[in-house]
């Protein structure tokens, strides 16, 4: 059995809507429910990774802290063994579930390295690639835990439940997921939602998870959303070549607001000197820019500019230069997956949404100076004036 692909050929999961806008009550009847996987799969996933983290011998998948990277291993000095995560194995384990498989009865330690632990190392049948942002109820990443070296077993196993039980997961679609899926009053109705469909097994993970009294709030079912799904462009051809560094290849010139971003130069910045560190940051940069959506480019220079900036990466990494690239990396590839878009951001999205293919287009041929320039360009050139 391929558990590297948990969605077996054939089945797909349901596309988020393009909008909604109604109220939860609605949204949980007609998108939320449909996407989501059988009620007994779910239970069933959930006891299997509350079995694995009751073994003191096995490995815990946790969201990555501040200097460590998806894939990177560690042991705690309570000896229990951590491998970091982004957002991917939430994607995993939701097609596994979806697709009605069972765990294996060896555990879930049978099959630990099948499970995706980069959100580029993912196939390609899962929510995400459906238009979804997989939230949480619960937060997954860790939120003043302190280095993971120095977590007790019982914050690790917390840390790896809230991850990876598909109890603690829900659905929204991504062009405005992360805002949407992050507001409380919508995580206590989603909250109110899965006690209602799980029972008692619910409040049994709340209280496994380590739920604070005051992190589920309130549910308001009447509460109006507005939700945006996203719009993506054609995938390039295959017959397009690979990328070259230092090289652009010709595009049909944009226009409006995309002259203005584009239009900066690519003379060497900061940022891009920290990227090209990383030995793979052509790989990693063709990732992010392969089927990007307007709405990914405006996220990705969001995170960019707040998330990449020199002095901070300096702090995480005061003296690994490649460490300071893996963990920048690490963060654009999360915005690419998981777009945050409150406020002027999403106008910042509107405004580049006409001619946004032929403008992504030219970004998917740029270097990585080119690139970098461009990204913060959306932040001095539209964010900034709209």
């Amino acid at each position: 059995m391929n558990w590297k692909r948990p969605l077996p050929g054939g089945q797909r999961i349901p596309r988020t809507p393009s909008t909604f806008k109604g109220t939860l009550r609605r949204y949980v009847d007609e998108h939320l429910e449909p996407a989501m996987p059988p009620r007994d799969a779910v239970l069933t996933w959930h006891e299997a990774v509350v079995s694995h983290a009751a073994s003191q011998t096995t490995t815990l998948l946790v969201r990555s802290t501040p200097g460590l990277k998806p894939g990177d291993e560690l042991t705690t000095r309570k000896d229990r063994r951590l491998r970091m995560t982004d957002n991917a194995p939430a994607w995993w384990v939701h097609a596994v579930a979806f697709s009605g498989r069972t765990p294996p009865s060896a555990g879930l330690e049978s099959i630990l390295n099948d499970v995706w632990c980069r959100m580029f190392g993912a196939r390609p049948d899962h929510a995400n690639a459906a238009g979804w942002y997989v939230a949480h109820i619960l937060r997954a990443k860790p939120d003043g835990d302190g280095a993971p070296e120095f977590w007790s077993d019982e914050a690790a196993k917390k840390r790896f439940i809230r991850n990876i039980s598909p109890l603690n997961h829900f659905l929204v679609p991504k062009g405005n997921g992360s805002d949407v899926g992050e507001r409380s009053a919508v995580i206590a109705t989603v909250a109110d939602w899965a006690r209602g469909r799980y029972g008692s097994v619910f409040d049994s993970f709340l209280r496994e998870s380590g739920c604070g009294p005051s992190e589920v709030g309130r549910a308001d079912w009447n509460l109006v959303v507005e939700m945006v799904g996203t719009h993506n462009t054609p995938a390039p051809s295959s017959a397009t070549p690979p990328h070259q560094v230092g090289h652009t290849r010709p595009s049909p010139a944009p226009t409006s607001w995309w002259n203005m971003v584009l239009n900066l130069g690519s003379a060497p910045n900061r940022r891009a000197g920290i990227l090209a560190a990383s030995a793979d940051a052509q790989h990693r940069l063709d990732g992010l820019t392969a089927d990007l959506t307007v709405e990914q480019f405006v996220g990705l220079a969001n995170a960019l500019y707040n998330r990449c900036d020199p002095p901070d990466l300096k702090t995480a990494e005061p003296t690994d230069t490649v460490r300071q690239a893996q963990l920048a990396w690490s963060f654009l590839e999360d915005a690419k997956a998981n777009p945050r878009l409150g406020g002027k951001w999403g106008a910042t999205v509107d405004a580049l949404r006409p001619d946004a293919a032929t403008g992504l287009a030219t970004i998917a041929s740029l270097d990585l100076d080119s690139f970098v320039s461009a990204a913060l360009g959306v932040v001095s050139q539209v964010y900034r004036r709209i």
